[in-house]
C-alpha cells in the first residue's frame, strides 16, 4: 500500500488516488512543463531572476493586470494582501470553517481574529447566507476561499 489513501470494501482494498494528476494536466502541458524545468533547474533561480520576471509578465498579460508580484507561498500572499489592505490587530476576518490553516494563520500573524462560518454542503465553500449573522463592528474582511475547483457564491458586501 503506497499512499495510505486506501479503503476496504467487501474485504478488498481499493486504491483511492490522492490527486488525479492525469485529469489536471494534459500530455501537451506535461511536455511544456518538462521543457521549462529543463531550462530553469540548472540555473538554481527558482524564486528570482529572469524566469520569475517572465512568469510575472505572462501572468500580468493573462490576468490583464498592470502589476503582478509572485510570492513563495499562499501564506505570504495572504499576509501581504491583508497588510496592504489595512488589517489591524483586533480586526475580525470572516472565513469558511473548513479552510486550510494558511487562511487562519495569515490572519493570526497580523493580530487579526478569524471568524468562522459554516459551509454550503453542496459546494463545500462558505455559506453566503450565514455571513451576515457573524458581521460585527470589528469585521474588516471576508475571505471566501474558493475550494475544490468551486468558487464561493458571494453577495456584495460593503463593511
Amino acid at each position: 500500500m503506497s499512499s495510505g489513501n486506501n479503503y476496504k470494501k467487501n474485504n478488498k482494498v481499493n486504491e483511492v488516488p490522492f490527486m488525479p494528476v492525469n485529469r489536471l494536466i494534459t500530455n501537451n502541458e506535461v511536455e511544456d512543463i518538462l521543457k521549462s524545468l529543463a531550462k530553469v533547474l540548472p540555473t538554481g533561480k527558482f524564486t528570482s531572476g529572469s524566469y520569475l520576471e517572465k512568469f510575472e509578465d505572462a501572468l500580468s498579460i493573462y490576468l490583464q493586470k498592470r502589476y503582478v508580484i509572485s510570492t513563495s507561498n499562499g501564506t505570504d500572499t495572504l499576509m501581504i494582501s491583508l497588510l496592504a489592505l489595512g488589517l489591524e490587530r483586533g480586526d475580525e476576518v470572516i472565513m469558511p470553517a473548513n479552510s486550510f490553516s494558511v487562511t487562519e494563520n495569515a490572519v493570526l500573524a497580523w493580530g487579526g481574529i478569524p471568524v468562522y462560518v459554516d459551509i454550503n454542503p453542496n459546494t463545500f465553500c462558505i455559506d453566503q447566507n450565514k455571513i451576515e449573522e457573524v458581521i460585527t463592528t470589528k469585521t474588516k474582511f471576508i475571505l471566501p476561499v474558493h475550494l475544490y475547483g468551486k468558487h464561493s457564491e458571494m453577495k456584495e458586501y460593503v463593511i
